[in-house]
């Protein structure tokens, strides 16, 4: 599926089967603690995209890595914060800020259409 930069995309809502290990497996442990912020009241970032991923993967996300912690959605809305404000610096120049960040959805969350 693609989804443009400003879009929260709908994923269809049938779970699917993963059988991860090692590094691939880890990728899931910042979707699971940004996917949980979005439960929060006084969340740091918005990223309904992150919920969705999190619901469609038929995983044990508590049972691998516990409760949620919410050190990675600082992170993550620290990053945002910054990518934000580097790229209001220069409204002319074309951007590449991220390659191959695995289940990242931060170009969604910017919104940006110079991010790619």
């Amino acid at each position: 599926m693609s989804v443009s930069p400003g879009e929260t995309g709908s994923l269809p809502p049938e779970a699917s089967d993963v059988d991860l290990s090692g590094v691939s497996e880890r990728m899931l442990w910042p979707l699971w603690n940004r996917a949980a912020e979005q439960r929060r009241g006084d969340r740091f970032i918005v990223d309904p995209m992150e919920e969705e991923l999190v619901a469609r993967v038929d995983y044990d996300f508590a049972e691998h890595f516990g409760k949620p912690s919410v050190f990675r959605p600082i992170r993550a809305r620290i990053c945002d914060d910054l990518i934000g404000a580097y790229l209001k610096q220069d409204a002319d120049r074309p951007v590449v800020v991220a390659l191959g960040e695995g289940l990242e959805t931060q170009l969604w969350r910017l919104g940006d259409e110079r991010l790619r």
